[in-house]
């Protein structure tokens, strides 16, 4: 299914971008398929055919106007990274959740790693696991783990 929401943004993104300004870039092709990978991660196992086209198309368009206003707002953001991974990802993170993927399986999911007790595995780099019993320690852990890269991202721009 990702080869099909990435093909699906391309196609809208061109033809956006075909619409808008009457000319169409290879870089901006590159930029709907990325869009189009981005979005369909989240959904991949849950999503069906139909599904991942519908993420696809909409993502290549949403994707194409974050861009614009970011032209139009001036931000700099150099390879478009917040404008197609972070709108994209937030955009397929909540069409996960919505009726465009079967909600059946994503609840059957979810459920199985958060409600049920139970212990969690978490596996990292290098064959290392971590195990949580109860998923608020999984939840503290990986906002501890947020807190101290953003942290040492911060030193480095210091």
């Amino acid at each position: 299914m990702t080869n099909t929401a990435a093909a699906a943004a391309t196609i809208s993104w061109v033809l956006i971008a075909y619409a808008h300004k009457r000319k169409v870039s290879v870089l901006g092709a590159a930029c709907g398929a990325v869009a189009g990978l981005v979005a369909i991660t989240p959904a991949s196992g849950f999503v069906t055919a139909g599904g991942a086209l519908v993420i696809g198309l909409v993502v290549g368009v949403l994707c194409y106007g974050a861009t614009l206003l970011r032209e139009r707002l001036r931000i700099d953001d150099a390879l478009d990274v917040f404008s197609v991974h972070g709108v994209g990802g937030v955009f397929g993170a909540l069409a996960t959740g919505d009726r465009i993927v079967d909600n059946t399986k994503v609840r059957a999911y979810l459920d199985a790693l958060f409600r049920r007790p139970g212990n969690h595995l978490i596996e990292l780099e290098a064959g290392h696991a971590v195990q949580f019993e109860r998923p608020d320690e999984l939840a503290t852990a990986l906002l501890g783990f947020i807190a101290q890269t953003a942290q040492q991202t911060a030193a480095l721009r210091a």
